[in-house]
């Protein structure tokens, strides 16, 4: 077998080694948030975020088609990310549909994490979960539902360029 050869083939199995690993530890979560009297523009998160296992950032896409992307620095992603292990060890499998207590009236956040087939959805405004509805120990929840907050904030401006 030829070096050329020997080294593809060394290359074609770390890089499905690599893929694997990614796989396995693939998570997504998505931030949306409500604010019914007020302009979307103005309202961090109402055209939505998604954050990924590598930190990858995405928000929107605005009524203009305008998604913004960056990434999470590697303290922020971390703390995302041991907030979503602990989150998906914590959590049951999402009851029926509830009515999370809303501290001010048309306002409101919704998280969802994804791994896999799973989905554990969270609900609460301005970083802070509402344990009502909470599908799990709400300590287990709740860091997940704050560093998601967070790190929404730090791709989201105010307001979103139009």
């Amino acid at each position: 077998m030829s070096a050329a050869r020997k080294t593809t083939i060394a290359f074609l199995a770390v890089a499905a080694c690599g893929a694997a690993a990614e796989r396995a530890g693939a998570w997504t979560v998505r931030v949306q948030s409500h604010c019914e009297a007020m302009n979307p523009a103005f309202c961090q998160g109402a055209y939505g975020a998604v954050i990924n296992a590598s930190g990858r950032l995405s928000a929107g896409p605005a009524p203009d088609g305008r998604v913004l992307a960056g990434r999470l620095d590697e303290t922020a992603r971390r703390a995302l990310d041991r907030a979503v292990q602990r989150a998906l060890a914590g959590a049951r499998e999402n009851g029926p549909a509830c009515m999370a207590r809303r501290r001010l009236p048309g306002v409101g956040e919704t998280v969802t994490l994804t791994e896999g087939a799973r989905t554990i959805t969270l609900q609460g405004a301005s970083g802070a979960m509402d344990s009502t509805c909470a599908p799990g120990a709400p300590a287990a929840l709740a860091p997940l539902f704050t560093q998601a907050h967070r790190a929404m904030l730090k791709i989201y401006p105010r307001p979103f360029p139009q």
